[in-house]
């Protein structure tokens, strides 16, 4: 990318990233295929067998300690979408839970519920330790039958390697609690995540 000046400059930021994706579980790899990392502070996307970042939002997240989490969601979009978004045992499991677990969710239901709804799923398939009892009693509430698609896909037996910094400790305010994409988780309050809230002033078809 000429933004970086020259093939040494891009290429730390390919190799930075690189190993950031490459922490990913493998079922969230698997239609990756490009990533795009250019400068600025637009917001980052997934989807098109691409992963798309901008340094400057990275750095904003990094700061934030949620760069993994925003991966997470954006590579959900692109290597779960396609497969689970539209289909029928995705979308009875919408229907019978009767609940989003974000108003983002909520208001893009075929477009963002897959990324929202993974995110947590992670927290309590493999850092329960790192949420408290309320926290997973709202998730596996909230979407039990979405927790339960997931579990049928065998992405309950993910093997790969979550980052320690996945899902940090809860703290205790008087905020709703917040997750991925600055969202809210419906039905809650007296919580906030420190894994959670950045915010994106646009969308696109691929946040």
């Amino acid at each position: 990318n000429p933004e970086f000046g020259s093939p040494d400059s891009a290429f730390i930021e390919a190799e930075k990233y690189g190993i950031e994706i490459g922490r990913l579980p493998t079922v969230l790899r698997d239609d990756v295929e490009t990533v795009w990392i250019h400068r600025g502070t637009q917001p980052f996307g997934g989807g098109n067998n691409n992963i798309l970042i901008h340094i400057g939002q990275a750095l904003n997240y990094i700061n934030d300690g949620i760069l993994e989490e925003t991966l997470v969601h954006e590579a959900a979009h692109t290597s779960l979408d396609a497969n689970h978004a539209a289909s029928s045992g995705w979308l009875t499991a919408q229907t019978i839970d009767g609940e989003f677990i974000s108003t983002y969710a909520q208001d893009y239901p075929d477009r963002e519920d897959i990324a929202e709804s993974f995110l947590p799923y992670l927290a309590i398939r493999y850092r329960s330790d790192r949420i408290d009892q309320s926290t997973f009693e709202i998730i596996t509430q909230t979407i039990p039958n979405r927790i339960q698609y997931f579990d049928d896909q065998l992405f309950k037996k993910i093997k790969s390697f979550l980052p320690h910094c996945f899902f940090n400790d809860v703290v205790k305010s008087n905020l709703d609690l917040w997750y991925s994409c600055g969202t809210q988780i419906k039905m809650v309050s007296l919580l906030s995540l420190n894994f959670v809230g950045f915010t994106r002033s646009a969308r696109s078809s691929v946040g």
